[in-house]
């Protein structure tokens, strides 16, 4: 089939090599060019580097104009697929390709429609999440449903783990996907909006840790944020990323919530939260590297006691 293929980050990378491998991808649709790093280097999406590496042609538009659509049209496509492109569609855009357009979005659907599923589902602590592909639709992640898989979410999991399952998962299930829809068998269950709940964007602020909260909490912001913004504190006036936790099996100390209450080379870094402690694994202070808590130890002593600030 020829197919179009919109997307943006590193998620979808391995989805559109295999969609490349078996289908005419005729055009790879991405977001802009943008400023990265304390450098502000103007740098491609990861799906527009994968794209050139296909020698495939990119599209980045500022917008989903009616002359992209008009241009997308004339390209006589299949069929298009989305993976976390970061753009609505209109309805018009749902007609360029005769076979419709799919989607494939990293939660159970209806569970976790919109923008942060991953994030969202670690932020409260699921157990499970998965992989849904779906007929796009006019109302955001509402269209029926191709195929799902189950995964687990663990302990040790976080949005930069949970996106290597949904990476991987989605290679196959998309193939089959588009397998049965290259032979006119595919198969569509009806989601049932009234067991739906949503996501929203994350931004920037949803980073900052308030150390008055339950430890669990605290615990899967760490988690869910991991990949970005990273879940931050303040440290003597400057800001701490915090990029790898765990529930500590210390005992409350009674002191206020965000005290150091232990920082110690053997035992680790341990912090009061409001109805338990909280262990810190791998850390980064403001314009240093990251390191893992016994070599942050070595070069920032005392800091048992100290306490750790909002955001």
């Amino acid at each position: 089939m020829k197919i179009i293929f919109f997307g943006t980050p590193e998620l979808a990378v391995q989805t559109l090599n295999k969609i490349s491998a078996s289908h005419e991808v005729v055009m790879v649709v991405t977001q802009p060019d943008a400023l990265v790093g304390r450098k502000q280097i103007l740098t491609p999406s990861p799906i527009a580097v994968a794209a050139d590496e296909l020698k495939l042609p990119v599209l980045k538009p500022e917008k989903l104009t009616n002359e992209v659509r008009e241009q997308l049209s004339d390209l006589n496509a299949d069929l298009f697929v989305t993976f976390a492109y970061g753009k609505i569609f209109k309805a018009e855009f749902l007609k360029i390709c005769p076979k419709g357009g799919i989607n494939i979005h990293p939660s159970l659907l209806p569970l976790y429609r919109g923008a942060s599923p991953i994030q969202s589902a670690l932020l409260n602590g699921e157990s499970r999440s998965g992989i849904s592909i779906q007929q796009i639709a006019l109302e955001v992640d509402s269209g029926d449903i191709f195929k799902c898989e189950e995964f687990s979410i663990l302990p040790e999991d976080d949005a930069i783990t949970i996106e290597e399952k949904v990476a991987v998962r989605a290679c196959d299930l998309i193939e089959q996907v588009l397998g049965e829809i290259e032979n006119g068998t595919p198969k569509c269950v009806k989601q049932d909006s009234s067991k739906a709940t949503f996501c929203r964007m994350i931004s920037k602020n949803d980073g900052n840790i308030d150390w008055n909260t339950d430890v669990n909490s605290i615990f899967n912001k760490i988690r869910a944020f991991a990949k970005w913004p990273v879940a931050s504190t303040t440290l003597d006036g400057k800001k701490l990323n915090i990029h790898k936790a765990a529930i500590s099996n210390m005992e409350n100390s009674g002191t206020p919530s965000g005290t150091i209450i232990c920082a110690d080379k053997k035992k680790g870094i341990h912090v009061q939260c409001t109805d338990g402690v909280l262990e810190i694994k791998e850390l980064q202070l403001a314009g240093k590297n990251k390191l893992q808590a016994v070599d942050f130890l070595n070069g920032y002593r005392n800091l048992a006691g100290k306490c750790l600030a909002f955001g």
